[in-house]
């Protein structure tokens, strides 16, 4: 055996791919969210969450928006999105389903950030069973 080749890569190297695998139009449609994050808490409590830090080099207002997508299944999902000591809420709506990217920002509020520099950012979701959500991103812009 080959140095650093494990027997289930050896036995997968010298199998012969079917015919129909390199014919079929085979494609994967991969969703993050939430949701994929994995979590811990002690049991009993809800641990699924995201935290992030990011840099703000000009202090003030700004306007807290989510760009997502999801269907009808999922709709009315919430999570709160907090920034450092402040909290803005987000409930997703219908999007209109997965297929062709129907991404919508949503507006979800404004915060205060006093002094530029690094911040802290997570997302909570309310309910345990959070739905299957697309978070594309969540953008602080100044507020006007």
């Amino acid at each position: 055996m080959q140095a650093g080749v494990s027997p289930f890569e050896k036995i997968y190297q010298q199998r012969k791919m079917p015919a129909w695998f390199n014919e079929a139009k085979f494609g994967v449609f991969i969703v993050w969210g939430v949701y994929s994050v994995p979590g811990w808490a002690p049991k009993g409590q809800y641990a699924e969450w995201y935290g992030h830090n990011f840099v703000v080099n000009e202090p003030g207002r700004y306007q807290v928006s989510v760009t997502y997508c999801c269907d009808k299944n999922c709709a009315g999902s919430t999570a709160a999105i907090n920034i450092n000591d402040q909290r803005v809420d987000f409930t997703s709506e219908d999007t209109g389903g997965w297929s062709g990217g129907n991404y919508r920002v949503k507006h979800c509020g404004t915060i205060a950030i006093a002094k530029k520099g690094e911040q802290q950012l997570s997302i909570v979701p309310m309910v345990s069973g959070w739905k299957n959500i697309a978070l594309k991103q969540i953008r602080l812009t100044p507020d006007k």
